[in-house]
């Protein structure tokens, strides 16, 4: 057992808020998901038991495409135990299933989507090691906040969040958590910056990635343009209203199988989102409408890429 009295207090913080973000959320999720099945299925299907079962009337709910589209996660939530479900399940079953995430409460959508957004965004780019008493503070009180408006108990974050001591081999088990979730963003983050000039512009991502051609002429100076490669499975993050964007795009094509996706040259925005109101990830096409007040519309064609 190692004690308070080995680490600093910004040592113990970091150690904390690995314990909540790998133990206490994750089995949150659990709960969340539970409780919108039975809310949904219990006189139906039945109430949830962690049952094979429960995993095969999950898919059997969920849309072909869902199924094609997240068959990786599928392949692990059909034998219906919770307890081996990681985030990136979870997060799709709650949020963007068929069973579960159509139709669901606002307010659960929304406090569920913070959570996701504190693991990926907020928690994964923490500094490994230590966390100062005002970060530790201010990610405490955001967590027990949305687990309080979930209606999930912080009692056991209370507990870590004050706790002083830990078993080598729970923090070794932790810390291989974390680190697996830092390699995970980091895949989700593979990006490549170039710069369109007037000359025009191929791009190659890596194998199975996006091609992106932009014609001459299609940019009026050099452009800045970053592409993100998502990780096959996992959950995209809530974008705002300038990233992730990519103008005059005329081709985007996935794996072989899938084919191109061609645009005609009137195309201005392409943006990739999860809003609530999609089935899944979706590409929204947009164009300018009114420079002078920022103004977009969306044009005819909203194409799947969610094998992209």
């Amino acid at each position: 057992m190692a004690t308070g009295s080995e680490y600093t207090e910004e040592q113990l913080n970091y150690y904390r808020i690995c314990c909540i973000t790998t133990d206490e959320l994750t089995d949150g999720l659990r709960t969340i998901f539970k409780q919108e099945w039975d809310n949904r299925y219990a006189t139906t299907l039945g109430e949830w038991k962690d049952e094979a079962k429960n995993g095969q009337d999950f898919k059997n709910g969920e849309s072909p495409r869902n199924q094609a589209s997240n068959r990786e996660l599928l392949a692990t939530m059909i034998n219906g135990n919770r307890a081996e479900w990681d985030c990136s399940m979870l997060f799709y079953a709650i949020l963007y299933s068929d069973c579960i995430g159509r139709g669901l409460n606002v307010v659960v959508r929304s406090n569920i989507d913070d959570l996701r957004k504190f693991r990926y965004q907020d928690f994964a780019h923490l500094p490994r090691g230590q966390i100062s008493e005002p970060k530790f503070q201010s990610a405490i009180t955001k967590l027990q906040g949305v687990f309080q408006a979930l209606g999930l108990s912080t009692v056991k974050i209370q507990e870590i969040r004050n706790q002083a001591n830990f078993s080598i081999s729970h923090l070794n088990k932790i810390l291989k958590e974390v680190d697996k979730l830092k390699q995970e963003v980091k895949v989700l983050e593979e990006q490549l910056q170039r710069t369109v000039t007037s000359e025009a512009l191929h791009l190659d991502l890596n194998e199975g990635a996006i091609h992106l051609t932009f014609p001459p002429d299609t940019v009026a100076e050099p452009t800045d343009i970053m592409v993100y490669k998502w990780k096959y499975g996992a959950c995209l993050p809530q974008l705002t209203e300038h990233e992730a964007v990519v103008s005059n795009v005329i081709e985007i094509s996935a794996a072989p199988e899938v084919g191109g996706l061609k645009f005609n040259s009137e195309v201005k925005l392409v943006l990739s989102h999860s809003a609530a109101g999609l089935e899944g990830y979706e590409v929204v096409l947009k164009r300018l409408i009114d420079k002078e007040k920022n103004q977009w519309e969306e044009t005819a064609g909203c194409d799947d890429i969610r094998q992209v």
